[in-house]
C-alpha cells in the first residue's frame, strides 16, 4: 500500500488546485488568449512539480515500486517540461500586457527544444541531465524570465491591479527559480520546492479570484484602463480635428491601429475614446463619416454623372454590399432612392 506523509499530501493538493484553477480560467474566459496561455502554464508547471513528488515518494516509501524504464521516462517528461515553462511565462506577459489575441505561428519556434526532448523522453538517460541538461534548462527559464521582466518594466498602460498581479507573479516565479536552481536544490530537497509551489498557487488563486478583472477585461470594459478623463477629452478633440483636416476615413485600408499611429496614441486608448465619447465601435464610427461623404456627393451636381458604386469606393468603402446595407441603415433608404429624392427636391 502506498504511504504518503502530510507534506507530500499537501504538495499533491497544490497540484490538484493548479489543475482545477487552469480549468476554471478556461471556463471563465476561454476567448482571451492570455488566459489560455496562463492555463497551459499552470498545467506544464504542475507536470514539472509532479515529477518531484514521484521521486520523493519513491524515497520515503520503500514499498513503492515502478519499472525502471517507466520511472525514468516519467522523470524525463517532468524535467523536459522546464523547456516549456519559460516560453509560456514570457508569452503570458506578452499577450497580457499587449492585450494581444492572436497567436502568430512563428511563436511555436520557442517550443522546439521542449517538443524535441519530449519526443526523446523514453530514451534519455540521467547522464544527459546530470552533465549539463539541468543547467541548460534553468538558464533557459532564466532567459525568458528576464524577457518577461523587461516587458513588465516597459509597460505603460497597465492598471494598478494588473501591475500588482504581474509583479506578484514575477516574485513567485523568482522564488520558484531559486528553490529549483541546481545551486540550491540540494538544500531544498524534492518536496520543499513542491510545497513552495503549492503555497504560491493558493496565493495566486486568491489574487485572481479577488480581482476578476485580471482574468476578464470584458466584465468591466474599461475598469483596467489608465486613461484619465482629461486625457480622454483631449484625445477626442485631437481625433475630431484629425478627421476634419485629413479625412483618414477615405483610406479603405484604415484600421484602428493605423489611425492610432496617426494620432500618436495606443489602439486601446483610441478604442476607448470612440466607445465612450461617441457611443460607437471603430467600424461604425469610421463608416458614419464615409456615409456622410457619399451623401454630400449625391447632393452635389458635380458628381451626378458618376455611378453610386464609384462614389462609395471613393469614400473609403471596399465592399459595395457593405456600403448599401450601412447606407440604408443610417439614412433609411437606398442610395439610389436618396439620389432620386434629392434630385426631385432640386427640380421642384
Amino acid at each position: 500500500m502506498l504511504h504518503i506523509d502530510l507534506l507530500t499530501l499537501f504538495a499533491v493538493l497544490g497540484i490538484a488546485q493548479a489543475l482545477f484553477f487552469a480549468i476554471f480560467i478556461l471556463a471563465k474566459n476561454h476567448k482571451q488568449l492570455f488566459n489560455k496561455v496562463l492555463a497551459l502554464l499552470l498545467l506544464v508547471t504542475s507536470i514539472r512539480i509532479a515529477k518531484n513528488i514521484v521521486v520523493h515518494i519513491r524515497e520515503i516509501d520503500p514499498d513503492f515500486s515502478m519499472p525502471y524504464r517507466l520511472w525514468r521516462m516519467l522523470v524525463n517528461i517532468g524535467l523536459t517540461h522546464q523547456f516549456a515553462i519559460g516560453p509560456l511565462f514570457f508569452l503570458y506577459f506578452l499577450f497580457r500586457i499587449q492585450n494581444q489575441n492572436r497567436f502568430p505561428k512563428q511563436y511555436l519556434l520557442h517550443f522546439i527544444p521542449f517538443a524535441t526532448l519530449l519526443a526523446l523522453s523514453f530514451v534519455i538517460e540521467w547522464n544527459f541531465w546530470k552533465n549539463g541538461g539541468l543547467w541548460v534548462s534553468y538558464i533557459h527559464i532564466l532567459i525568458y524570465y528576464l524577457f518577461s521582466l523587461h516587458l513588465y518594466r516597459n509597460a505603460k498602460e497597465l492598471s494598478t491591479k494588473t501591475q500588482s498581479w504581474l509583479r506578484n507573479l514575477l516574485l513567485l516565479a523568482g522564488i520558484m527559480m531559486l528553490a529549483y536552481s541546481p545551486a540550491l536544490f540540494k538544500y531544498m530537497g524534492y518536496i520543499n520546492g513542491a510545497l513552495i509551489y503549492t503555497i504560491g498557487i493558493y496565493f495566486a488563486t486568491s489574487i485572481l479570484l479577488g480581482n476578476p478583472i485580471i482574468l476578464n477585461r470584458k466584465k468591466e470594459k474599461y475598469e483596467s484602463s489608465a486613461l484619465r478623463p482629461r486625457d480622454s477629452n483631449e484625445l477626442k478633440a485631437k481625433l475630431e480635428a484629425h478627421i476634419a483636416m485629413n479625412k483618414p476615413y477615405l483610406d479603405p485600408d484604415l484600421t484602428l491601429t493605423s489611425l492610432a499611429k496617426q494620432l500618436d496614441t495606443s489602439p486601446n486608448y483610441l478604442s476607448q475614446v470612440i466607445n465612450e465619447q461617441f457611443g460607437k465601435n471603430f467600424s461604425d464610427f469610421i463608416n458614419a463619416y464615409r456615409i456622410e461623404t457619399v451623401k454630400e456627393m449625391l447632393t452635389n451636381t458635380d458628381y451626378h454623372a458618376l455611378k453610386i458604386a464609384s462614389l462609395a469606393f471613393d469614400s473609403g468603402f471596399n465592399s459595395l454590399a457593405t456600403f448599401n446595407a450601412l447606407f440604408k441603415k443610417q439614412v433609411g433608404m437606398t442610395p439610389s432612392a436618396y439620389r432620386k429624392q434629392i434630385s426631385g427636391l432640386k427640380n421642384a
